[in-house]
């Protein structure tokens, strides 16, 4: 089988990706990670074959969607004593495929959520909600949302 991606495209791109330590704190391994669009494209563990991960940062390199692509997402939060809240942030747009949307919700905007009511407050209930409410670069992302429920 002959890899036509890895064949035919520029090393340099592979400065845009890094290994970086998973964000979870259950995973040992390493993942590859796109530096444009924060996406985590695959994991690393050892004796990964290199022209494997080479061919990896290669699609994803050609699929990226979030080069210079930015959403706006709407944050709402929900505590069970009855607090609201709702911000919107701006964030760097993710690739648009299941698995990698999956990803983002959890590695980037998961950390946009609450409004630090519920800190030292053990017990208190709360859900939080991400909406892409602005994709201008690909409208098929819009309404898109997740949900965390704790």
């Amino acid at each position: 089988m002959t890899d036509t991606t890895t064949d035919t495209f520029d090393l340099d791109v592979l400065e845009r990706f890094i290994a970086k330590q998973a964000g979870d704190d259950v995973k040992t391994d390493l993942e590859l990670t796109c530096t444009v669009c924060e996406t985590h494209v695959c994991d690393i563990e050892a004796n990964d074959n290199l022209r494997v991960l080479a061919a990896s940062a290669a699609h994803h390199a050609v699929t990226c969607a979030g080069r210079a692509s930015k959403v706006t997402v709407t944050i709402s939060n929900w505590y069970s004593d009855g607090h609201e809240s709702e911000h919107k942030v701006v964030l760097t747009a993710p690739a648009n495929d299941e698995d990698a949307l999956t990803d983002w919700w959890h590695d980037v905007v998961f950390d946009h959520t609450g409004d630090g009511h519920g800190l030292g407050r053990p017990g208190l209930g709360s859900v939080y909600t991400a909406t892409i409410t602005d994709a201008a670069h690909d409208p098929s992302l819009v309404g898109r949302s997740y949900e965390w429920i704790d």
